[in-house]
């Protein structure tokens, strides 16, 4: 979707003066594009299959699959097919509200306390077994038709189910293994270094690791091949700067670690589906206004 370019703000999808939104998507077509957004964020997967990523981890999409991102997480989806899911979107003052703020303070496997707290970024994932998924869907549904109709009282509904909701997926909680340290090393020194030539050994002397292990390894913690996250790491940072600054485009793919404006369009179409121009020229119509940071040249 060609909206997912864009920093998606809260106040596109909450009226009434409610702090709380729903989105409900049944797509083939998902941009892979980098992405963030200002508000918090609760993903279930009811159909399809896919992939999701962060710059911590990737994880498969499929049905039961339920995402928890907190505003200013960059993350990316990809699809194998159809995939359909409805997303709960809300701001600290819905978290903040007598009916959510105790159990939100109680349920600390999940971003919730950071986010009511103004902290940003975090990101937590659970995979729901079939028979967790079809206890917690009817309540899904259920939110979902209730923001859908605003029948009389709607938002204290939505409220008191999004507290057994939060219950009912707390005890269904698969929390994954905190991640190794040699995987996050890795991970660090190329979020450090992606603009020069990163290479296995490097990467490898940062880890701790054998350069003839750390593949195998890295890809067995994260997820990500070590190629496919250095790219994804170049992509945002390409996407970043495409949105918010002028510099030319020859200028952001030096700035990003490619050796050729050639090598750039070919890595950035390959992992987002859509042109370096075309991410500019959506931000521009968008109304966003990018600044002066950055080289000043005359190249293009």
């Amino acid at each position: 979707m060609k909206d997912t370019i864009l920093h998606l703000r809260a106040n596109d999808f909450f009226s009434d003066g409610f702090p709380f939104g729903v989105i409900r998507v049944r797509t083939d077509n998902v941009s892979p594009l980098w992405h963030d957004h200002d508000f918090f964020e609760m993903v279930f997967i009811v159909n399809g299959s896919g992939v999701h990523k962060t710059l911590s981890r990737k994880t498969p999409l499929k049905r039961g699959s339920v995402y928890f991102l907190n505003r200013g997480e960059a993350h990316s989806y990809e699809t194998k097919g159809m995939l359909e899911n409805i997303t709960f979107v809300f701001s600290p003052a819905f978290i903040r509200d007598p009916y959510i703020s105790d159990i939100a303070d109680d349920l600390s496997i999940f971003p919730l306390k950071a986010f009511a707290e103004g902290r940003r970024g975090g990101f937590h994932a659970l995979s729901l077994t079939l028979a967790a998924f079809a206890a917690v869907h009817p309540l899904i549904e259920s939110i979902a038709s209730e923001h859908a109709a605003r029948r009389e009282h709607y938002q204290r509904v939505i409220r008191c189910d999004m507290t057994k909701l939060l219950i009912m997926l707390s005890r269904s909680d698969d929390t994954p293994a905190p991640m190794d340290t040699h995987a996050e090393r890795a991970m660090e020194y190329i979020r450090t270094h992606y603009r020069g030539d990163v290479t296995l050994t490097a990467i490898a002397d940062a880890a701790g690791l054998n350069s003839s292990y750390l593949s195998r390894h890295f890809h067995a913690r994260t997820g990500f091949r070590i190629t496919e996250y250095i790219n994804d790491v170049r992509t945002q940072k390409a996407t970043e700067l495409l949105r918010t600054t002028r510099m030319p485009v020859i200028d952001i793919a030096e700035e990003t670690g490619y050796k050729s404006l050639s090598a750039f369009y070919d890595a950035f179409k390959r992992a987002t589906g859509v042109s370096p121009a075309q991410v500019r020229e959506h931000a521009n119509a968008a109304g966003k206004k990018p600044g002066t940071k950055g080289k000043k040249t005359g190249r293009r």
